[in-house]
């Protein structure tokens, strides 16, 4: 009778492929997953280019830029008699009639489920105590010579954030995503301060200066162009 042997693999040899299995998928995966991250930055900016569009086409209808939406406005603006009950708050995708992907709280999120943030310019330039951009008629009563937005944009440089170089002053409105990571780095507190005062600059995740934030601004002759070409002003 002839007698049949079964050779398996040792448990070295298992080990050395469940290793080298390994390293083939993540080298696979990893330009996978960066690929991915960088379609989400790619949406968050084309966001941004829409949410800005239609705060041009916004202001070429009304007249005025909206008031920024609050936690719990319903997506709406927060308009008053003389201006906005707040400066500093989130896109009012209702009043803008922007689609996307919204919160509870019918807040647009980006791209990482975040709320986008919106400032506008809270500038009173003819002192008479109603806010220029987002009060009807306040841009046409201040005059062109006078109007000027309060919001500034600096650009950041230097390995730790520290040099912020202004970028942009008599900005009008904000738009801006948090991005991925909420990075402690100047450059991001700044945008998260309520100040009035933003940073742009590439990418980074170093441990010094991390930076994934997305923003964009509307210049006070970029929306006074708009306003112009649809008679709204002077």
């Amino acid at each position: 009778m002839k007698r049949y042997t079964c050779s398996g693999f040792t448990l070295l040899e298992v080990t050395f492929v469940l290793v080298i299995l390994g390293l083939l998928i993540g080298g696979l995966m990893r330009p996978l997953l960066n690929s991915r991250e960088q379609l989400m930055q790619s949406r968050a900016d084309l966001q941004l280019t829409n949410a800005r569009n239609a705060l041009l086409g916004f202001a070429a209808r009304n007249g005025r830029l909206p008031c920024p939406a609050s936690a719990d406005s319903a997506g709406t603006e927060t308009l008053n008699e003389i201006g906005c009950d707040i400066y500093q708050g989130f896109l009012p995708v209702v009043s803008l009639g922007l689609a996307g992907p919204l919160d509870a709280q019918i807040l647009l999120l980006d791209p990482w489920s975040k709320r986008i943030d919106y400032s506008v310019s809270s500038s009173d330039s003819d002192s008479n105590g109603m806010a220029d951009f987002p009060t009807s008629g306040g841009m046409r009563e201040a005059g062109l010579s006078r109007l000027q937005g309060d919001l500034k944009v600096f650009h950041w440089l230097g390995k730790d954030c520290s040099d912020l170089q202004l970028r942009a002053s008599h900005v009008v409105a904000v738009i801006y995503s948090d991005g991925k990571n909420t990075n402690a780095s100047n450059a991001e507190q700044l945008n998260r301060s309520n100040s009035g005062s933003y940073a742009t600059g590439a990418y980074s995740q170093s441990t010094d200066c991390g930076y994934d934030d997305h923003v964009q601004w509307l210049s006070d002759s970029a929306l006074f162009t708009q306003m112009l070409r649809a008679q709204q002003l002077p």
